[in-house]
C-alpha cells in the first residue's frame, strides 16, 4: 500500500502539469489568455526541473571534492559511478528546459512532427527528459547495489501485482490525460487519437503469432548471449527480486503482459510516437526499462520497440497491446519450449 501512495505521489503532479498544459493550449487555440494555466504549467515544469539541475550540480561539486569518500562511506548504499549519477541528472535537466523555449522547439521540429507552438508539446518533451533522468541516476547507484537492497525484502504475489498494475494504469492515465482528455477531446476522439480502436481478427490472430515468433526468437538468441556472458547477473538478480513473486502463478504471468500492454502502450506508441516519432519514442521506451541495464537485454528492448511502433504505425495501438501483452506473457513458456528443445 505504501508503494501505492509513493506512485501517486509521483503520477498525480504530472497528471496536473499536463491538465494545466491542456488547458492553456485549448485557450490558445480558442485565441483566449490563459495566464494562470500557462503559469501554472511551465512554472511547475521549470521549477522541476531547475531542482535536478541544482541536485544535479550539487551531486557533480561534492564527488569533485576529497572529502566525498569519506562522505560515501556514511551513505546507505553504494553508488557504482556517481559522476553517472550527477551528470545523468543535470543534463537531461536541462535539456528538459531548453524544450521549453521556442525557438528550440522550433528546431526540434524539423525532426519529429511536434507543433512549436503547442504548450502540450511543449511541458510532454520537458517531461520526457525524467525518463532518461531516472535511467541515469539507477545506472548511477548501480544495478547490483539495487539487487542487493531488495533482494532480502518480501514481497508477496498480491502486493507485486497490486503495484504493477497501479503504476501501469497511472501511466496509461498520464497519457489519456496528455492528449485532452475532457478539455481539448471527447472521450471517443481522446482514444481515436490515441490509436486504441477495433481491430479485426485478422490482426488479433497475426498480433498473437507475431508476440509468439518474438517470444521464441528472444528466447533462442538468449542462449548464446548467455554463454558469452552477455546477461547480467544483478539484472537477473534486480528483475527476479522486483518480480519474481508474479511469476509464481498464471495470473501474474497474465498482469505481467497485460498491465504493461496497456500501461506503456498507451503512452509510449498511442500517446508519443505520433508526435516524438519512431525513434525518439524506442530510445525513451528503451530508456525507460532502466531495470535491465545496457547490455544485451537493451538490444532486445530496442528491436520489440521498433516492432511494436512499426505496429502502432501500420495499423494501431491496440494491436501493439496485443503483441506485447502476448509477448511478455509468453516469455517464461517459450523458454521453457526452447530448453525443452535444444537441452
Amino acid at each position: 500500500m505504501e508503494n501505492i501512495l509513493v506512485l501517486l505521489l509521483l503520477f498525480l503532479p504530472l497528471g496536473m502539469v499536463l491538465l494545466l498544459a491542456n488547458i492553456s493550449e485549448q485557450r490558445r487555440l480558442a485565441a483566449e489568455k490563459s495566464t494562470a494555466a500557462n503559469v501554472g504549467a511551465y512554472g511547475c515544469t521549470t521549477l522541476l526541473l531547475a531542482t535536478l539541475v541544482l541536485v544535479g550540480c550539487g551531486i557533480a561539486l561534492a564527488i569533485s571534492t576529497p572529502e566525498f569518500s569519506e562522505v560515501a562511506e556514511m551513505m546507505p548504499m553504494e553508488l557504482s559511478s556517481p559522476a553517472l549519477a550527477a551528470y545523468g541528472m543535470l543534463v537531461p535537466a536541462l535539456i528538459g528546459l531548453l524544450c521549453l523555449l521556442k525557438p528550440v522547439r522550433r528546431l526540434l521540429a524539423t525532426i519529429i512532427p511536434i507543433d512549436p507552438d503547442s504548450h502540450v508539446h511543449a511541458i510532454a518533451l520537458a517531461i520526457a527528459m525524467l525518463v532518461p533522468i531516472s535511467t541515469f541516476f539507477t545506472s548511477g547507484i548501480g544495478l547490483g547495489t539495487l539487487a542487493d537492497a531488495v533482494e532480502g525484502v518480501e514481497r508477496s504475489t498480491a502486493a507485486t501485482l497490486l503495484e504493477l498494475w497501479g503504476q501501469q494504469l497511472l501511466t496509461a492515465g498520464l497519457a489519456i490525460i496528455a492528449v485532452g482528455y475532457t478539455v481539448r477531446r471527447s472521450p471517443r476522439k481522446t482514444f481515436e487519437r490515441l490509436g486504441i480502436t477495433r481491430i479485426s481478427a485478422r490482426q488479433l490472430i497475426t498480433g498473437i503469432v507475431i508476440a509468439l515468433v518474438m517470444s521464441f526468437l528472444v528466447n533462442l538468441s538468449a542462449i548464446p548471449a548467455e554463454s558469452a556472458g552477455w546477461i547480467s547477473d544483478d539484472v537477473s538478480r534486480l528483475t527476479e527480486s522486483l518480480l519474481g513473486a508474479a511469476f509464481d502463478s498464471w495470473y501474474g504471468i497474465l498482469t505481467i503482459g497485460l498491465a504493461a500492454a496497456i500501461g506503456e502502450e498507451t503512452l509510449f506508441r498511442g500517446a508519443l510516437q505520433p508526435r516524438f516519432g519512431l525513434v525518439l519514442t524506442t530510445l525513451l521506451f528503451v530508456l525507460a526499462h532502466s531495470q535491465y541495464g545496457f547490455g544485451f537485454a537493451t538490444g532486445i528492448v530496442a528491436v520489440v520497440g521498433l516492432i511494436l511502433g512499426i505496429i502502432r504505425h501500420r495499423h494501431n495501438t491496440t494491436m501493439a497491446m496485443v503483441v506485447h501483452a502476448v509477448y511478455n506473457s509468453s516469455l517464461l513458456f517459450t523458454g521453457q519450449f526452447v530448453e525443452w528443445l535444444f537441452f
